[in-house]
Parts: C-alpha cells; structure tokens; sequence
C-alpha cells in the first residue's frame, strides 16, 4: 500500500472518489475524465517549477530594452531547448 496505513488508504482513496478523480467499477479503480486533465496538469506545473531558474532569466531577458525582439526570441529559444517542455515553449514564444 506504499507505506500508508489502512485509514490513510482508505481516507485518500474516499477524497479521490469524493472529488471525482477516479471512479471503481468492481472493485478496481480507474481515471475518470476529470482525473487525467488534473494529472496532465500537475504534471505541467511540476514541469514548470523544474524550470524555474530558466523561465526567471527569461523574465529578465523580456524586460531588457537594449536588444531587438528577434535576437530576444532567438535567446529565449536557446535557452528552452527542443528536448525541454513542449508545452513551456509554447507558452513562451507563442509556437
């Protein structure tokens, strides 16, 4: 039971059900609809607090006025790379 007690168990699961986030069909539990955005959003924000140190230098790029927009974006680009979030570059440069 990944080190919870029985109560722990059964007080998380009832909260998981209570909310919507998963449903049991005999005995077996499962993602409801509602349960999967919520996961694949958590999982963007945890992708997004990794990132953080990266998306302040990016923050003090932005504000920098002695450079034009197209070598901005061009750093800013760099420094979010291909193999990092998808989602954070699209969030960022609009693509």
């Amino acid at each position: 039971m990944n080190g919870f007690s029985k109560k722990q168990y059964y007080s998380r699961t009832k909260g998981l059900l209570t909310h919507g986030l998963v449903k049991r069909k005999f005995g077996i539990f499962s993602l409801t609809s509602f349960g999967k955005v919520v996961y694949h959003t958590k999982l963007r924000l945890d992708a997004a607090v990794k990132e953080y140190y990266r998306l302040k230098a990016i923050d003090s790029i932005k504000e920098s006025k002695e450079m034009s927009e197209e070598v901005r974006k061009e750093i800013i680009e760099s420094i979010v790379s291909d193999k990092d979030d998808k989602d954070i570059k699209v969030v960022l440069l609009g693509k």
